[in-house]
C-alpha cells in the first residue's frame, strides 16, 4: 500500500470522526483533544483561505507570538464540483509554537477564529513558508477534478472530499485531495505540488459494494 493510499485512508478516519460532531486535523494528536466546530450547515458563507489563515494566525499568536503555520485542511460533505469551486465554509489550521514547543490548532469559519486545541510536541514539524498556496485551493481542486475527481463525484453523490496542505522534506508544500464514500469506501486521491500544480501521484480504489 503506497503512502498516498495510506494518507487517503487516514483522511477517511478523520471524516468519520467529523460525522459525529468533530472536525479535527493536526499532525500532532493530544491525549485529550477538545471538540472543534461542527461541520458547516448548507448555505453557509464560504471563507477565503488567505483571509482564514490571517485570522487563524492572529488566534495562534495570541497563544504563542512566534507560532508558525504547519498545515491547513478543509472538507466538503456530499460534495459536488460546484460546491468545491464555490469555496470552503471552514478551515482548520495547525501551527507550531516554538517558545513552548506546542502544536496549536485553530478552526476558522466566516464568523469566528477559535483556538481548538493545544498539545505538547517533542519534534519540531516542518512549517509552511510563503508561496503559491496562499492564492488558495481553487487551482489544485481543478487539477483534482481533471484527474478523476469529477467523474468520481458524478458517480458518488454523497462523497466526502477532504483537502490538506502541508510541507514535505522531499517536495515542499503539497496539496492532498481525496474523495471517499462512506458506504463502500471507494476513493480517489491526488497529491499535487502546491507551487507548480504538478500531479505527483494518484490513487483510485473501488470499494466492495
Amino acid at each position: 500500500m503506497d503512502r498516498l493510499l495510506k494518507l487517503a485512508l487516514l483522511m477517511l478516519g478523520i471524516i468519520c470522526l467529523s460525522l459525529y460532531g468533530f472536525l479535527f486535523w493536526s499532525d500532532h494528536v493530544a491525549s485529550n483533544p477538545e471538540p472543534t466546530a461542527p461541520p458547516p450547515s448548507a448555505g453557509q458563507e464560504a471563507v477565503d483561505l488567505w483571509e482564514a489563515y490571517n485570522r487563524a494566525q492572529m488566534a495562534a499568536r495570541a497563544s504563542d507570538p512566534d507560532a508558525q503555520p504547519v498545515s491547513a485542511s478543509t472538507q466538503w460533505q456530499a460534495a459536488t464540483e460546484d460546491a468545491l469551486l464555490a469555496g470552503a465554509h471552514q478551515w482548520s489550521f495547525g501551527f507550531y509554537g516554538a517558545r513552548d514547543e506546542k502544536a496549536i490548532d485553530v478552526v476558522v469559519t466566516p464568523g469566528s477564529a477559535r483556538l481548538a486545541n493545544q498539545a505538547q510536541v517533542w519534534d519540531a514539524p516542518l512549517t509552511l513558508s510563503e508561496g503559491a498556496w496562499q492564492q488558495g485551493p481553487r487551482d489544485a481542486l481543478l487539477v483534482f477534478l481533471a484527474r478523476g475527481g469529477r467523474e468520481f463525484l458524478q458517480k458518488h453523490k454523497q462523497a466526502v472530499v477532504s483537502m490538506h496542505l502541508a510541507n514535505s522534506e522531499e517536495a515542499g508544500p503539497l496539496w492532498d485531495v481525496a474523495a471517499v464514500t462512506m458506504g463502500d469506501r471507494s476513493l480517489v486521491a491526488v497529491r499535487i505540488d502546491a507551487e507548480t500544480l504538478e500531479v505527483l501521484s494518484t490513487t483510485s480504489e473501488i470499494g466492495e459494494g
